[in-house]
C-alpha cells in the first residue's frame, strides 16, 4: 500500500508548488509539492480503506506522508483520534503540519493538550497554542457558550506574559469540552 501511495504522490507533485512550499517551510527538504486539496481527498480515501495499515507502514519519507497521517487522524471519530494524537505530535516538525493537523481535530480535551503547554519543544508548544487559538476563535463566533469560559481560556495567555524567564511555562486554566 505505502509504495503505491508514494508513486501516486510523486505523480501528483508539481515542481513549482514544491518550490513555493519549500520557501514557506524552512528546514523541510522532503517536500514533493502535492497541493492540500489533493492530500485531503487522499486522506479521506485512506480513512475509508485501511488507515491502520497506513499508520503501521508510513515511514514519513515525504512531507506529504506526514501531512496525510495527520489528516487521516483528523478524519477519524474522536474516540479513535485520541489513540493516535499523542503518537503523531512528536512527528510535527514544521508549522504547516502542525496547523493542518490541529484544524482537523475534534473535541480536544484539556487533559490531552495541557502537558504540551510546559513542553520545551517548539512544535509541541505550537500544537498546544494552535489548539487553544482554534477553540477560542470558535467561542467568539458562538452564542451558546458563556463569556466566562472564553475569558478563562484567553487568560492562559495573560498568565504567561509577565514571566520573562519562562514565558511558555503556563498553568493551563481553561476548560475545553
Amino acid at each position: 500500500m505505502i509504495e503505491n501511495l508514494k508513486k501516486e504522490l510523486k505523480s501528483l507533485a508539481e515542481p513549482k508548488y514544491r518550490e513555493f512550499s519549500s520557501r514557506l517551510t524552512p528546514n523541510t527538504d522532503n517536500i514533493l509539492g502535492v497541493r492540500l486539496p489533493i492530500l485531503r481527498k487522499i486522506a479521506k480515501r485512506i480513512t475509508k480503506e485501511n488507515y491502520l495499515d497506513f499508520f503501521k507502514k508510513n515511514d514519513d519519507e515525504f512531507f506529504e506522508l506526514t501531512m496525510l497521517e495527520g489528516m487521516v487522524i483528523g478524519n477519524l471519530p474522536f474516540k479513535e483520534q485520541e489513540k493516535y494524537i499523542k503518537n503523531f505530535i512528536p512527528k510535527i516538525n514544521n508549522w504547516a503540519i502542525c496547523d493542518s493537523f490541529c484544524c482537523g481535530l475534534k473535541n480536544i480535551t484539556k487533559d490531552l493538550i495541557e502537558p504540551y503547554f510546559s513542553s520545551d519543544k517548539e512544535f509541541e508548544l505550537r500544537f498546544a497554542f494552535v489548539i487553544l487559538l482554534y477553540y477560542c476563535f470558535h467561542i467568539l463566533v458562538s452564542y451558546y457558550i458563556p463569556f466566562e469560559i472564553y475569558y478563562g481560556r484567553s487568560s492562559v495567555f495573560l498568565k504567561g506574559i509577565p514571566n520573562r524567564q519562562r514565558p511558555y511555562k503556563l498553568k493551563c486554566i481553561f476548560h475545553v469540552q
